[in-house]
């Protein structure tokens, strides 16, 4: 079953994406999930945050927040509060995700 969910969702990451590191963040959004480009595209996929969280488990991307995944390619500066990503946005960094 899990592997048939993986198959469709990166089948779905595909439609938008040629490479993951195209992805420069994901945005929970209840049941749905904002996947952010590089080149200041949006996509919302009808999906929880959680089962991208699974399906990136071998990635180098982090969850950072209840509400965000990042891709470190993109991340110009950190501090334990938040992320500033490579396009200017700054995104928080949950107390218990901190290092």
């Amino acid at each position: 079953m899990h592997t048939l969910i993986f198959s469709n969702l990166s089948k779905t990451l595909t439609k938008y994406v040629k490479h993951f590191d195209e992805i420069t963040h994901f945005e929970a959004d209840v049941n749905y999930t904002h996947i952010h480009l590089q080149n200041g595209e949006q996509h919302t996929v009808s999906c929880t945050l959680k089962r991208f969280e699974e399906m990136l488990e071998n990635t180098s991307f982090l969850r950072i927040h209840r509400s965000y995944i990042v891709n470190p390619r993109h991340i110009k500066k950190s501090n334990r509060n938040e992320v500033l990503m490579s396009d200017g946005l700054r995104l928080p960094v949950a107390r218990r995700r901190r290092v």
